[in-house]
């Protein structure tokens, strides 16, 4: 069982196993939702608009769900370790080493084979300094389609830079007042650049993406330190579910209208609150039922423990892929049985690049990223 060494000993939720050579605690049914998370994406980026998500196409939002879950758990292992720790920067410097470990292998590997043997878009200084997303956010035209999405990995790369002096140099009773700032900061921040300035692309800077980010922080702010306050906020299951529909519900609305200064300004927002809940509920209470079920599947599982290597690679596989499509033999048999649904070629596309990305961050995952992995014990 995980106990924080603070003020107040707070234990961990009984389901949370902890394991010395992690960062943080194991919570069963997050990787559960983190192949949710990415399969939104994957649907958002593979699947016609008219035939998925007809003009409610609010998959990217998964983007900020990860957010959201990154903020929460980075958040847990910054906070933990900051009460403990007696050497602020040296813990600082092995976090920052720990997160290399976990994102730069695999993530340098795809951006230089890709750019070497397909295609670097002119862009690989960016690419290579996770800087992708600030070229994004001046000059998008310059950024080839395939490499749009590395924005997101980009903005969380800054935050792992800057956020944990956040966290070792702010005093504990001033950090939600500082949380509840950067949101409504990067929410005003998105509105009026969408609405007085001519940017192309302005919500993909780190600063604009904290509410999600801190959103995160904030849960694992309140289950450190208040966690009855916490459970007050979540609730019940329904209460907790009840919220996440809500917010789906507002997503569709916001997007049916199509104003971009709302979508822009309120959407991540409004999607990240249902991601407060939707996380906060699992990581602390646990879902019951067949959510449970469906979480904690063994198979469910291990595709949100290679999410990272899905989403990565997953443009890069959709770019080759449309090159070869049309002289795939078995592509083309399976459309020319003209079977209803799954002889749509957006059904049998999708279903080629999601059996082939998988593959891709499976055999990654285990005969690659794990090498590296286990080197991180070495920075705790």
């Amino acid at each position: 069982m995980l106990t924080q060494k603070t003020a107040i000993t707070i234990k961990a939720p009984l389901h949370a196993k902890a394991d010395a050579s992690k960062d943080t605690a194991f919570y069963p049914q997050l990787n559960g939702l983190r192949f949710v998370f990415i399969f939104m994406v994957l649907l958002h980026h593979w699947m016609s608009v008219g035939y998925m998500f007809l003009q409610y196409r609010i998959g990217w939002v998964g983007v900020d769900l990860f957010f959201v879950l990154s903020g929460f758990l980075i958040g847990e292992i910054l906070l933990r370790e900051s009460d403990v720790s007696k050497n602020r920067l040296y813990s600082i410097r092995n976090f920052v080493i720990r997160r290399a470990l976990r994102i730069f292998p695999l993530y340098y590997a795809v951006i230089l084979l890709y750019s070497f043997f397909v295609n670097s878009g002119g862009i690989i200084l960016y690419n290579l300094t996770y800087t992708n997303n600030i070229l994004q956010a001046f000059n998008l035209s310059l950024v080839d389609k395939e490499f749009w999405h590395l924005w997101s990995l980009c903005v969380e790369e800054q935050f792992y830079l800057l956020f944990p002096f956040l966290i070792f140099f702010v005093r504990k009773r001033f950090l939600p007042a500082v949380l509840i700032g950067g949101i409504l900061f990067s929410v005003v921040a998105r509105f009026t650049l969408t609405a007085f300035v001519s940017m192309p692309d302005p919500h993909v800077l780190m600063p604009l993406s904290l509410d999600s980010l801190f959103l995160g922080v904030m849960l694992a702010y309140l289950k450190n330190y208040h966690p009855e306050l916490l459970n007050k906020i979540l609730g019940s299951q329904t209460r907790a579910l009840g919220v996440v529909a809500l917010s789906v519900v507002a997503l569709c609305l916001l997007c049916f209208f199509n104003n971009k200064i709302m979508v822009y300004g309120f959407l991540r927002l409004v999607g990240s609150i249902g991601g407060f809940f939707l996380i906060g509920y699992s990581a602390i209470k646990q879902y019951k039922g067949p959510l449970k079920i469906f979480l904690e599947n063994s198979w469910v599982s291990m595709l949100g423990k290679i999410s990272y290597g899905l989403y990565l690679v997953h443009p890069f596989v959709e770019k080759i892929w449309a090159q070869t499509e049309e002289k795939n033999p078995v592509r083309n048999f399976v459309l020319n049985l003209h079977i209803p649904i799954i002889s749509n070629r957006y059904v049998v596309d999708f279903f080629f690049l999601f059996t082939i990305t998988v593959a891709i961050s499976y055999l990654s995952f285990h005969f690659f990223e794990k090498r590296f992995l286990k080197l991180k014990s070495l920075f705790t």
